[in-house]
């Protein structure tokens, strides 16, 4: 089913993009629904991955957002967007506080000196993984900033590992909080900014650098227990 949206036709997507941002800068739409759209896709996206939703629901869904429509009962099951589709902070005051982790990696890819000169002496601008590790440590912490929807959390712990590679760096943040809500998109935050963090440090010698593979790998805790990632995914 993966496979189903690997193959949408970029034809039609960069068309409903295109009538989306057409209708939004008329007026026809709003801001928040574009960004509700967002939201949503990528949720029934990676339903039909797990195979709890059709590929042409997905499909339907993408197309009702753009035109303008919301199906009523796909944003009952949609917890960041309300009853109009418009895009919102899920109260959790109602959930218990438990012990939850995650875990998310990125790979910056560099060119062979640039991997020498990590090896060896160093890029002028000096110390470039610890500044990737400080930076993303600073990202988790700064999530909520970062990402609207996301609430501030009491983050009891960050982790960030560069590890230098043949053909570049691998970057993997750990992140734990006991809470009611996960720390999935704190460790996501953290690589994705370790990582732009790194290509600053590098670019001077190595604009071509490229950031890849962003995913999460693991989490723990919480209603939906745990997810481990598979190498299929």
């Amino acid at each position: 089913m993966a496979n189903g949206i690997e193959r949408l036709e970029h034809r039609e997507a960069s068309w409903r993009a295109e009538q989306g941002m057409i209708r939004l800068t008329q007026g026809m739409i709003r801001l928040t629904d574009v960004v509700g759209y967002i939201i949503t896709y990528g949720a029934f996206t990676r339903n039909v991955e797990k195979g709890s939703a059709t590929f042409a629901h997905a499909i339907g869904l993408k197309r009702d957002f753009i035109e303008g429509r919301v199906r009523r009962n796909d944003v009952d099951n949609l917890t960041h967007l309300d009853t109009q589709g418009n895009a919102r902070m899920v109260d959790v005051k109602a959930k218990d506080d438990t012990s939850r982790h995650a875990v998310a990696k990125c790979r910056v890819c560099l060119d062979a000196e640039t991997v020498r000169l990590l090896r060896d002496t160093g890029v002028p601008k000096g110390d470039a993984l610890g500044v990737a590790r400080i930076a993303g440590i600073m990202a988790a912490k700064k999530t909520s900033e970062l990402i609207p929807l996301c609430h501030p959390l009491a983050i009891t712990g960050v982790r960030v590992d560069a590890v230098i590679t043949d053909q570049g760096v691998e970057i993997e943040a750990e992140v734990s909080v006991t809470g009611k809500t996960g720390v999935e998109m704190e460790a996501l935050t953290a690589v994705s900014v370790a990582a732009l963090a790194l290509y600053d440090m590098v670019k001077a010698v190595d604009r071509g650098a490229v950031i890849t593979d962003i995913r999460l790998e693991h989490k723990s805790g919480g209603k939906s227990g745990e997810y481990q990632r598979t190498i299929k995914e």
